[in-house]
């Protein structure tokens, strides 16, 4: 009893001693009552201001419940509504409120030390009143404990306090004056992270290689003054609060938006409480977070949803009418068209089931093709709607197998990236899709999939708002888990372990360790799909290489760090040949990988490339067809699988597997290559969005911000196919039109719930793209000839190749139904209001209009509704694109490639349009272009070298623009390539003629060599040109004449060379060994001089090299030292370019000599230049040497003292002994190329016969050995050269390269090792290496 009379003592006594400190402020049986007043706007000050405003104007009432309790209502809530440029909106009338449970009363509970313990509010509060209570929570409290209402002196402090953001530092800013303490309060971020946490996306964050940026910001301020004049009666006389969301794209070099919150409280009076407020069924909240659900995104009310059918049929209509108009012109794209996608989207995501199949059913009834179209669309767009219900529709349509299987694949595998916010309820309501009756089997792999990754979706969102572990996640785990294990086909094991990683979580990971480790099965391929992913992650270098390429493909533009990479990788091991390419796309600071492609092949019993070899006796044909397909068709396949997977962001949509059973199967993608009759027609349409970002961001007045980054994209498709083979000629006709509409948008909104409407800022890009193709192909491969001929359609509209892009910056008043809301409270209002200047400062330049007389095509480039007329002065597309440093094919290749630029037009802070168009002539009318190429190679000395032989290459071409049977204007090109053996001497004749009717011709000869010596490269290069009257170039009218020596830098010579891949040994076996690009980089050539002389020069011909050279210097003046005098001897007209390149660097410095001036330029990217062929020579490793490395079509033996190790990587012991023993030779006896070893001291002698050479290397003491050629040793071997082979010496060890340009064989030697790379030939060696070949 004593214990229970002290515990209760205790009791009393806390609450004796309990800090009432509110009841300071808010006198018990009183009720103050405060002006509220609230402006919440979405803006941007540039150029000038504008802003989408909501005004709110009411009461707030206070009353002390107990005291730690206050109770608070709003009431005689109004609200204003204006659209448009600050300066000119008309304020509108006040309108009065009808949400009722804005005005009901709740209850905030307090700490002792004043700040917030829970919210108290009546049961069922819509979300919208909930949020905008916790907000006004978030302001009436205060840290009174360390905030003494009697303070004198000024201080601050940090603290932790919930707010609408969640629980954060609080900055406190004390300042007391005598009558008065004003107290600030700042929410301080130490991290934008939170700001994330209701992030709904399709895409999947993926790699951290993307530049970091932050675009969101916030921030939040309130300040508090109290009246202390009665020193027994505080008042609270007046709260403000401003905060703001702040948006700044693209590094900040883009349109900079933000949503301003300000709320003031100004009291008004202190009554007494006549009436005290009362909460009927009391709803507790311990969390001030904003409440993040389903309905997360408000929308109109919407008193009987089916009135919204008609709604939806109409938009769909639209958007096909649309899609039939001409969108290459300089019109401004209709708004309200553009957005229909995402109104579609918006308005349907209110139907329930009944209403998506009561649409669904209605649709799929009609027949006319307009309808057949709309009805495609209908079904594109179902899954991106991404609600409970319409996930619920598509498991519906999937189980009872309603429409087609194609459409049902593309449903599932969109659908869990639309989801708006997954719950447990949600994926609970889905399980149905993990087992299917009736459905084909691709079906059913993707609903296990996309179920799989819902269950991500759902993990990761749990984790973001900091909930527990979710007992349906782990289920599923297990219920995979144990299909997988109990599963007797390797496909549906696959599938699941697909699913597992689509799941992406650690506890993944726990429950697989037992078959990492081989508990389950025997079969290696399961495991070895565990570490295919691992593969991505390496890049191999190892000289012992089994043919593992990648390579990447940069077009991202970093100025504003947006746009994509491609990798390619090639990976072929002993036990899989496997191809990847991936996507990346880098927006803000986000990477993400939207399409990964993966096709692995197991089960062959040898490597696919140990059975193709070279065939050396046919010149150019390196690869031997015939050999591989041979392999093909052996019986050799028996355990073949092949595994071909697509993935999303990350995850897995669709997994195809083939066996040598249903391999057949594949042959269905290929029809258009083996049959020999094809024709196709169809049209196809695909909905969906590259991108879609959208986060909810909490403000002061508790209405959600949304940020929102969405890019819908239509792609249409109209294609005609016909392909027909007669006399083994192959004859193709396409006639394809391709289409892109994407409508990208970015911005900031808020969701008015007063007036039910959005309100918002937001940039628009619009871009229409149209590429048609009237194609026919006729190839004959006995005569090597093949023709293309472009032709034209009847109506010329089906001949324009275009895009328009166009930009502008709205702020609006989103009325998604159309009821008119903003005019029903200002008539003269609109929804959406440019921002930007007035009409009058809008322009409209061409920047080019021009007949094209080569193709047949008039070429326009024009900017309208510009209102920045400046800015084509330094538009990039026509400078670059006329006068750019890059091939044409390059140029054409990146602009397509670069539409998303076109399209962001990111550094327009107004608006403007582009549009470029390609129409067919009416001043020079075409009816069809035709090339046609023939190519012929034949070897003219076979018997010197074995890979590289003497011959003589011809390719003749013939390029012709017609007007029906008539050549309006034909260009003849006629070239001739002759190659010595082992192509050290090589020369190239080329002509081209131009002939147009009626005119003389034109003609352009070509003349050149280049000769490989000892210790450099020389050539020159000869290009007459001029008119020509008997077939001949004339030698007096225009000509460049280059000369050009490369040779080796004085540091190479002098071996002080410091290559840094020559620091990176490889080969666990040989220590010494390097890089094969060590080797490589040794012999380079790495210093040009270029002699230029002109002759004839005309003034057109010199004004076109000084744009290139303008566009040259203006490209690389970072890289621009200086201009100087100089004292050599350069003739007028004549000019001379040395370059050279550092070792241990990718780069290049370069000189510009003229007659008057030097200009210099260092460090250049050499990179830039190898698209020209620009990059170092090699005196002794060709080109050809170097595919045939990189591709991996080399073997590679070592002997290892006694041991033999084969191609395979097998050891094989005691294959060497202490007499001579043949490795490789061309015949066992009367060699004329052989290579032997045997055992001295326990290392390696070696001797390799070519022709008349005989070389001899013999281990002497210690690590020494003498190297002898035709008995004559050759002293402290550093570099010694012979017409068929080199010998050369590392600097940093006692390693001997051997290389023979004759063979194409080379030998590192170490002393106890010896290491031979040759090429896969069918070549007929002899010798212990090709007796363990098999």
């Amino acid at each position: 009893m004593d214990g229970l009379r002290i515990t209760v003592a205790l009791l009393l006594f806390a609450c004796i001693n309990a800090k009432p400190y509110w009841k300071q402020i808010v006198p018990e049986g009183k009720e103050i009552v405060y002006e509220y007043k609230a402006l919440v706007k979405a803006a941007t000050h540039v150029p000038h201001a504008f802003a989408s405003e909501f005004f709110l104007d009411g009461k707030l009432h206070i009353q002390l419940g107990s005291s730690n309790e206050l109770l608070v209502r709003l009431d005689n809530l109004q609200y204003q509504l204006d659209n448009g440029r600050e300066s000119e909106i008309r304020k509108s009338t006040m309108q009065a409120t009808n949400l009722v449970h804005i005005a009901t009363p709740f209850k905030i509970v307090y700490e002792d030390t004043g700040t917030i313990k829970e919210i108290v509010t009546e049961d069922n509060e819509p979300e919208y009143a909930l949020n905008m209570k916790k907000a006004i929570g978030s302001v009436l409290q205060m840290n009174w404990e360390k905030v003494p209402l009697d303070s004198v002196k000024p201080f601050a402090f940090a603290t932790k306090e919930k707010s609408i953001f969640g629980v954060d530092d609080t900055l406190y800013n004390v300042m007391p004056k005598s009558d008065l303490l004003t107290i600030s309060r700042m929410h301080y971020m130490s991290t934008n992270r939170h700001l994330y946490g209701s992030m709904m996306t399709d895409i999947k964050e993926m790699s951290c290689d993307a530049l970091y940026e932050q675009p969101i910001t916030h921030d939040s301020q309130k300040l508090y003054i109290i009246d202390r004049k009665n020193p027994s009666e505080y008042k609270l006389k007046y709260i403000e609060t401003n905060g703001g969301v702040y948006f700044q794209p693209v590094q900040a070099k883009s349109s900079a938006f933000f949503i301003f919150v300000n709320q003031t409280f100004k009291m008004l009076e202190m009554t007494d409480k006549k009436t005290p407020m009362k909460i009927e069924n009391e709803v507790k909240y311990t969390a001030l977070n904003y409440v993040v659900s389903e309905n997360s995104m408000p929308f109109e009310k919407v008193t009987d949803p089916k009135t919204l059918v008609p709604i939806v049929e109409n938009m769909l209509n639209e958007l096909v009418e649309y899609l039939e108009e001409d969108q290459i012109n300089s019109i401004e794209p209709d708004v309200a068209k553009g957005q229909l996608v995402n109104r579609i989207i918006k308005v349907a995501s209110l139907f329930d089931m009944a209403l998506l199949e009561d649409l669904f059913t209605k649709m799929s009834s009609k027949t006319e093709e307009k309808d057949v179209l709309i009805f495609k669309m209908f079904q594109q767009i179902i899954p991106m709607v991404g609600t409970r219900n319409s996930l619920k529709f598509i498991m519906k349509l999937t189980k009872e197998n309603r429409i087609k299987e194609d459409v049902l694949l593309d449903m599932l595998q969109k659908m869990p990236f639309y989801v708006r916010i997954p719950t447990v309820q949600l994926l609970s309501d889905l399980e149905g899709l993990l087992q299917l009756p009736n459905v084909p089997e691709r079906v059913q792999k993707a609903a296990i999939l996309s179920y799989s990754t819902l269950l991500h979706k759902l993990n990761e969102f749990n984790t973001k708002q900091g909930g527990q572990a979710i007992d349906i996640f782990e289920k599923h785990i297990r219920e995979f888990i144990n299909k997988l294990k109990t599963s007797k086909k390797l496909e549906e094991q696959y599938l699941y372990l697909d699913a597992l990683y689509n799941m992406n979580n650690d506890l993944v990971i726990k429950y697989l360790e037992p078959l990492v480790k081989g508990e389950w099965f025997n079969d290696n391929r399961l495991r070895s799909k565990l570490q295919a992913k691992q593969l991505l992650l390496y890049w191999p270098i190892s000289y012992v290489h089994s043919l593992t390429q990648f390579q990447k493909f940069d077009m991202t533009d970093w100025k504003y760090n947006y746009g994509q990479t491609h990798d390619i990788g090639f990976i072929n091991t002993k036990e899989a040949i496997i191809f990847i390419w991936k996507m990346d796309v880098n927006a803000m600071n986000l990477q993400t990988t939207p399409t990964t492609f993966y096709i692995k092949i197991t089960g062959m019993d040898k490597r696919l490339l140990d059975n193709v070899y070279l065939r050396l006796k046919k010149g150019m044909k390196y690869i031997n067809i015939d050999s591989l397909l041979t392999t093909l068709a052996m019986n050799k396949f028996d355990n073949i699988q092949v595994e071909v997977v697509h993935m999303h962001y990350g995850q897995i949509i669709e997994n195809r597997f083939f066996n040598r059973d249903t391999i057949k199967d594949m042959s269905s993608y290929l029809k258009v290559f083996y049959d020999t009759q094809f024709s196709e027609s169809k049209k196809s349409i695909e909905i969906h969005y590259d991108m879609i970002i959208k986060m909810l961001i909490p403000t002061d007045i508790g209405f959600p911000a949304q940020f929102e980054f969405v890019m819908p994209s239509i792609h249409e498709t109209k294609t005609k196919l016909f392909k027909e083979t007669s006399d083994k000629i192959i004859n193709i006709n396409i006639d394809n039109k391709y289409r892109i509409m994407n409508y990208f948008s970015y911005g900031l909104s808020f969701h008015n719930p007063f007036a039910s409407v959005w309100q918002g800022i937001t940039k628009l890009m619009y871009l229409d793209l149209q590429v048609p193709i009237y194609l026919s192909v006729s190839l004959n491969p006995d005569q090597g000839t093949l023709k293309l001929s472009w032709k034209r359609h009847q109506n010329t509209r089906d001949d324009i190749i275009g895009y328009r892009s166009f930009a502008v910056t709205y702020v609006y008043v989103n009325d998604y139904l159309r009821k008119d809301i903003l005019q029903a409270i200002t008539s003269t209002a609109k929804n959406f209001v440019k921002v930007g200047h007035s009409d009058d400062y809008k322009r409209n330049v061409s920047m080019l209009d021009t007949e094209e007389y080569n193709i047949g095509y008039k070429y326009t480039l024009r900017l309208f509704n510009d209102q920045n007329p400046k800015y084509y002065q330094r538009f990039p597309l026509l400078q670059d694109f006329l006068y750019g440093m890059e091939p044409w094919s390059e140029k054409l290749l990146k602009y397509v490639l670069h539409t998303r630029y076109l399209q962001f037009q990111h550094d327009i802070t107004t608006e403007r349009g582009v549009v470029l168009k390609m129409e067919p002539s009416v001043l020079n009318p075409v009816t069809s272009v035709d090339l046609i190429m023939k190519f012929v190679y034949e070897t003219t000395d076979e018997s010197y070298s074995l890979y590289s032989p003497a011959m003589k290459i011809v390719a003749k071409a013939m390029y012709g623009v017609k007007k029906g049977d008539k050549a309006l204007k034909t260009w003849d090109v006629n070239a001739i390539w002759e190659l010595n053996n082992m192509h050290t001497e090589n020369s190239l004749k080329l002509d081209v003629t131009r002939r147009i009717s009626g005119q003389p011709d034109y003609k352009i000869c070509v003349q050149g060599t280049e000769k490989y010596g000892a210790k450099d490269l020389t050539g020159h290069l000869n290009v007459m040109m001029g008119q020509s009257s008997d077939g001949k170039c004339n030698k007096d009218e225009t000509g460049i004449l280059f000369s050009f020596r490369a040779t080796q830098l004085p540091e190479q010579e002098q071996h002080l060379n410091n290559y840094e891949i020559c620091h990176l040994p490889i080969m666990p076996l040989i220590d010494e060994i390097r890089p094969y690009k060590c080797y490589a980089d040794r012999s380079s050539l790495r210093y040009y001089t270029v002699e230029v002389k002109t002759v004839n020069f005309p003034k057109e011909f010199k004004n076109t090299v000084m744009n290139y050279w303008r566009t040259f210097l203006t490209k690389y003046q970072d890289y621009y030292m200086h201009s100087d005098d100089h004292s050599q001897d350069i003739k007028e007209n004549n000019f001379r370019v040395q370059f050279r390149y550092p070792i241990a660097k990718n780069t290049m410095d370069m000189r510009f000599i003229t007659p008057v001036e030097t200009h210099k330029f260092k460090a250049l990217p050499a990179k830039s230049f190898e698209r020209f062929g620009i990059y170092p020579d090699n005196l002794y490793y060709s080109n050809v040497h170097h595919i045939l490395h990189t591709l991996g079509l080399t073997d590679l033996y070592i002997v290892d003292r006694k041991d033999l190790v084969n191609r395979k990587g097998e050891r094989l012991v005691n294959v060497i002994s202490n007499d001579w023993t043949l490795l490789l030779a061309d015949a066992a006896d009367n060699t004329k190329r052989g290579l032997w070893v045997k055992i001295v001291d326990d290392k390696l002698a070696v001797k390799s016969v070519l022709q008349s050479y005989t070389l001899l290397i013999v281990p002497t003491t210690g690590d020494k050995y003498t190297v002898t050629l035709d008995g004559k040793v050759l002293n402290e071997v550093d570099d010694h050269y012979e017409d068929y082979f080199m010998l050369t010496k590392m600097e940093d060890s006692n390693t001997l390269i051997m290389f023979s340009r004759y063979t194409g064989i080379q030998l590192i030697y170490n002393g106890p090792q010896l290491l031979i790379e040759m090429p896969k030939t069918d070549f007929n060696f002899v010798g212990k290496c090709k007796e363990q070949q098999e």
